[in-house]
């Protein structure tokens, strides 16, 4: 029989059996009852006889049954599913959706799916372009002919094409067998039945990897429904996109975004039909546009690429679900009972994704959920945050929130009232509280805070401004961008301008994560003001751009120029961080990419390199993400694969160490890799097999800690984008080896309270030295450490490069010493790395008795590093590097030490028990007359 669907009206065939009961729709994916077409289907004869009462007690009882069960697995309530019936059997006839949302008492109710945002145009002032927020990139009318039959899609094939089609989990068709962990320890086992879900992790061949609790298994690609999932899937992909060609109506044409153009007009200031005394805004305008959305909705229902891959990856996300459940609490932060920032970013970020969804689809449920995580926050907020992190990153969730109700002031569903409340937590709780910050009455200097802590502020106000219709709020956010005292007004932000259009990130010396973060959070404040028709992004010649470029050129590696930065709290920095390097996972690249290059065809090759390997944009812990989708302006400017596959790596090279071997290659020159995988065997000619395999990560090095020592092992290397992978690599082998004795000068001491030391050596790596020890401490009035040292006399230099550390608990300290005896109040000179966080470098001199006098060195020092230590007279330097080539002097001091004295390395836990295990290699100890640190810079 034939059935319409009563949400889009798409017609399709299924069997006479399903009259009555309920299906899902193949384009829209939304369920309805399948009604039979005949009305003169005949009725059966009243049943009679003394047991008709029974038989409707029994069958009342069935169905019941039947209702509650089905209300279980759709996850609905019973009045939903009446009212569901209801709508489906008496449909309301459709209307031609207004402009203005309907009354209070008459939103709660909608019979139909809703459409998406319609906003009244602005009144064009006579002597100004009309005002756009986002370009309108020309659409080519989809034709409505039946398209030409396509050869059937392999299901295996689509599925080994593109990582986005896996589903999350798969169906197990036969009982498998997973160990139950408890971290590294087997504590029991489980075995799932047929039917179980398990989570896809991997698909080689015709083989999977599930993983179901912290276990992984590898088994036959038909033990699941993963083949019949596929095809499924393909199938309603295909019904969508015929569905979206018979359907869709061409977007108005306009002239396309200039792709060369040098720059774009400023945008014109919007107006509004009913402009607020203040603000002038209209909705929504704030992170999106009605333009942005409409172009959203019309690109997935065509299924065009980029858009539907993107897509395809947001309906997937945990937070895009509509049974999405907020846990608001009356302080956003985490005192007082409060859930803390992350977890309310994570409420703001659902509520986003599924106003989005909502926007696309129309399907209701999405509203409601958005609507309904907004509403519990504006009725449970009723003070200001507070907390660990805040005052500051309280700016984050703020500013989240800000954007997600902006865009849903767009929908009808939201109740006045309720947006009212939504309104004023934002204006008496959450907006105070963001000024203040910015206004430093929360902290003692302009630069004693990172970057982010500014900016996370900085794009509240402005998103704050647009949803409540206040300008000043809005000015105050934009001039702070322009002119604040602190990290992150936007010359602070971008500390340096290097040659070449790089700007210096104010965070780039601390870590890699937190420059993109800053890099995103601005970038969604500029979009916000672009859209009200302020141009930020061209803010002093484009000055944002400039740092976008030099983070996106970190995560590339590609060589940059550095300048020394210090702040108020001595964050030292001296190069770049390597903590985080090549990692893809911030998603702010898209929006970057789409406004610098394809709307205003400036020259950004580092950012639009970045953009094409993150395509399509994930979701991000502090970035609502999704990019592709929600960002992509032209199909031509951001193709899909946006690269071919890449090039075979070169320049392979395997070191041995103890127990590990360390493998290192060249960054490709095309910057087209976005992941590597490293295979492995006992023989030059194989077989080899896969040992390590990752994504989102530019990293050109592996460590290889798996191996026995003494065996030889051969490696090669294959890179990874999303068009698949390059040939293997030429071939690299190495043999670790196992730690024996220390050399004959050599002794490991524990000084003071420390107990349980232990050292071992090894020829290889330049002379490799694992220590291990315990102790309290390093600097104090006394010591406790592990020592491995040898005795020397007159001016010596030590120097080492920090391998690898394995820390024990507390705040360990290890590195380089040089002291006049082995008892503990000894005179000393050390450099260490340790501390909060395991990365503060310090460099301390004893004199006869007390603490150490400290200096420190660089602030964020990651593994591997160097440090050198040298004696002059009673003078020691030192010096710490991050390449062994380049140094940087951290300081000198004074104390007169015998002529004879010990040299060596030193290592603490600070944890009875807990031993800190350090790998220093390179180790290179000699006479010297005078300090001569290796050519460099030398710090401020």
């Amino acid at each position: 029989m034939n059935v319409i669907c009563p949400h889009c009206q798409h017609s399709q065939e299924v069997s006479n059996a399903l009259s009555g009961r309920v299906v899902d729709c193949p384009s829209c994916r939304r369920r309805f009852v399948a009604k039979h077409p005949s009305s003169g289907e005949p009725k059966k004869a009243a049943r009679t006889g003394p047991g008709l009462i029974l038989v409707f007690f029994f069958m009342l009882l069935l169905a019941g049954a039947a209702t509650g069960y089905f209300c279980w697995t759709q996850q609905v309530t019973p009045l939903q599913l009446g009212r569901e019936l209801l709508a489906r059997f008496y449909p309301q006839p459709k209307s031609i959706p207004v402009v203005e949302p309907p009354a209070a008492e008459s939103m709660s109710e909608p019979e139909e799916p809703l459409p998406p945002p319609e906003v009244a145009p602005s009144p064009e002032p006579s002597s100004t372009p009309p005002p756009t927020s986002a370009p309108e990139v020309a659409t080519t009318p989809v034709e409505t002919s039946a398209p030409v039959a396509a050869p059937p899609i392999n299901p295996l094939e689509w599925l080994q094409a593109d990582r986005t089609h896996w589903p999350v989990d798969v169906a197990l068709t036969i009982p498998v067998k997973f160990m139950l962990k408890a971290g590294d320890e087997v504590i029991g086992s489980v075995n799932l039945p047929a039917g179980g879900r398990v989570r896809l992790l991997q698909i080689k061949n015709d083989q999977i990897t599930v993983g179901y609790q912290g276990d992984s298994r590898t088994i036959p690609m038909n033990a699941t429904d993963l083949l019949s999932w596929a095809a499924a899937e393909i199938k309603r992909r295909d019904a969508l996109f015929k569905w979206a060609a018979q359907t869709t109506t061409p977007a108005p044409t306009s002239a396309a975004a200039p792709t060369t153009a040098a720059a774009s007009p400023r945008p014109a200031v919007f107006g509004s039909s009913s402009p607020s005394v203040t603000g002038g805004f209209v909705h929504p305008s704030g992170l999106h546009t009605k333009a942005d959305l409409e172009r959203m909705k019309v690109k997935v229902a065509a299924h065009a690429t980029p858009w539907i891959e993107d897509w395809e990856k947001l309906i997937h996300d945990p937070l895009a679900q509509s049974g999405y459940r907020a846990r608001a609490t009356p302080n956003l932060g985490n005192k007082d009972g409060g859930v803390g920032r992350q977890r309310a970013s994570r409420d703001a970020h659902a509520a986003y994704l599924n106003f989005i969804r909502w926007s696309i689809t129309g399907d209701r449920e999405y509203a409601e959920c958005a609507i309904r995580i907004c509403n519990d926050w504006a009725n449970a907020v009723n003070q200001e945050p507070s907390g660990n992190d805040i005052p500051g990153l309280s700016g984050i969730p703020i500013s989240e929130f800000a954007m997600a109700g902006e865009l849903l002031l767009s929908c009808p569903l939201w109740k006045k009232e309720d947006q009212e409340r939504f309104k004023k937590m934002m204006r008496t709780y959450f907006y105070p509280h963001a000024k203040a910050y910015l206004d430093f009455k929360n902290r003692t200097g302009s630069s004693r805070a990172w970057a982010n802590w500014d900016i996370c502020n900085i794009q509240a106000l402005i998103a704050i401004g647009v949803l409540l219709d206040d300008r000043a709020i809005f000015e105050e956010g934009v001039e702070y961008f322009k002119n604040g005292r602190g990290t992150g007004s936007i010359k602070n932000a971008v500390y340096y301008l290097h040659p070449g259009g790089l700007g210096q990130w104010q965070e780039s010396g601390r870590d890699q994560a937190h420059a993109q973060l800053g890099v995103g959070m601005l970038g969604q404040a500029c979009q916000i003001a672009w859209n009200q028709g302020v141009d930020l992004f061209g803010y002093d010649q484009n000055r944002l751009l400039a740092g976008s470029e030099y983070v996106a050129a970190t995560a590339l590696w590609v060589d940059l120029p550095f300048k020394f930065y210090n702040n108020q709290s001595n964050s030292n920095n001296y190069w770049i961080a390597s903590n985080g390097g090549g990692r893809l996972n911030a998603p702010v690249w898209e929006l970057l990419y789409n406004h610098y290059a394809v709307l205003q065809g400036a020259k950004a090759p580092y950012t639009s390199a970045l953009a094409k390997l993150v395509r399509p944009e994930g979701g991000g812990g502090d970035h609502f993400g999704y990019g592709t989708l929600t960002f992509t302006l032209d199909a031509v400017a951001s193709p899909y694969p946006p690269l071919p596959k890449p090039a075979t790596p070169t320049g392979l090279t395997a070191v041995p160490g103890i127990g590990r071997v360390y493998l290192k290659w060249q960054v490709p020159a095309a910057h087209d890799v976005n992941g590597y995988t490293v295979r492995r065997a006992t023989s030059a000619g194989g077989p080899f097999a896969e040992i390590a395999s990752w994504s989102n990560n530019t990293r050109t090095e592996y460590t290889d800690t798996t191996v026995e020592n003494g065996t030889s092992y051969y490696y090669d290397v294959t890179a990874l984008n999303q068009a698949g992978a390059s040939a293997a690599s030429s071939k690299a082998g190495a043999t670790p080896v196992a730690e024996g004795p220390l050399p004959s000068e050599w002794a490991c001491q524990n000084i003071g309270a420390a107990t349980d030391g232990g050292a071992g050596y090894a020829t290889l790596g330049q002379h490799t030295f694992v220590v291990r020890g315990s102790g309290n401490g390093i600097g104090g009035a006394a010591d406790a450490c592990g020592y491995a040292c040898r005795k020397v006399s007159g001016n010596f230099t030590l120097t080492a490069r920090l391998s690898s550390v394995r820390w024990a608990k507390g705040n360990n300290r290890v590195g380089l010493m040089m002291r006049e005896a082995l008892t503990p109040q000894a005179r000393t000179a050390f450099v260490t790395l340790g501390d909060i966080g395991a990365r503060q470098t310090r460099f301390g001199v004893r004199a006869a008795s007390g603490n150490a006098a400290m200096q420190s060195g660089n602030d964020y020092t990651w593994l591997p590093c160097w440090f050198r230590l040298q004696r002059s007279g009673n003078t020691f330097t030192a010096s710490q590097s991050q390449d062994g080539v380049t140094w940087f002097v951290i300081g000198s001091e004074k104390t007169a030490m015998a002529g004879s004295y010990y040299a060596g390395l030193v290592v603490t836990s600070e944890a009875s028990g807990d031993l800190n295990t350090t790998t220093f290699d390179n180790v290179t100890i000699s006479a010297t007359d005078t300090p001569s640190p290796a050519p460099g810079s030398s710090a401020p």
